[in-house]
């Protein structure tokens, strides 16, 4: 319920009178259980944070084929973030409001997720499933935020609605590190325009 709230509103915007009324509960009756609002903010934090933290170690133990790792990785990412989705969002949106410290224990795991994902795509871009141009520091952003993306403008329609969305964001992400069936290597396509000292007409 305090998830919902501080989405809808924001954190800075939440008052105690807020969270009071979503729970039913007196204004002042909220610091029995908490000592201040910062602490309810870390306490949703940390639940996102516990599951991203399952979701790196159920990434880790999986096995097989590199774009089926990947798929079952973005597929596991995006239904927890549909079923937690207040959550979610307040974790993408309000991370910002903890303090330093903790901000820092939860950019530690978010450090070691991103790194297992760029060895992945390098393994990937090694058995020749990943295009070799791609640069796995950008990819492994890109692919992260369209999946963290998700909570903020996903909407409930059932679970047919839900499949879909799992389904085409799993194929569109896998599908972006992948090279297009035209893609030529070249060493030219990885320099920066005018590297190679030439003008246009």
């Amino acid at each position: 319920m305090a998830a919902r709230i501080f989405r809808e509103k924001g954190f800075t915007a939440t008052t105690t009178q807020d969270l009071g009324d979503a729970l039913g509960i007196l204004k002042g009756s909220i610091y029995y259980y908490i000592d201040t609002k910062d602490d309810l903010l870390y306490a949703i934090i940390e639940e996102a944070h516990d599951r991203g933290r399952q979701a790196l170690e159920v990434a880790q133990a999986d096995e097989g084929p590199v774009l089926d790792r990947l798929r079952r990785m973005i597929q596991f990412n995006i239904s927890s973030a549909i079923a937690h989705q207040d959550k979610t969002a307040v974790f993408n949106t309000e991370f910002r409001f903890l303090s330093e410290a903790r901000q820092r224990r939860v950019i530690a795991l978010r450090d070691q997720y991103e790194y297992f994902l760029r060895e992945l795509l390098e393994q990937g871009k090694r058995e020749g499933v990943v295009c070799p141009d791609l640069d796995v520091r950008i990819a492994s952003n890109g692919m992260l935020s369209m999946v963290s993306a998700v909570a903020s403008w996903y909407r409930p329609r059932g679970r047919s609605a839900e499949h879909a969305v799992v389904a085409n964001i799993t194929e569109m992400a896998v599908s972006s590190i992948q090279c297009g069936q035209d893609h030529v290597h070249t060493t030219a396509s990885r320099e920066e325009p005018g590297a190679s000292g030439k003008t246009a007409d």
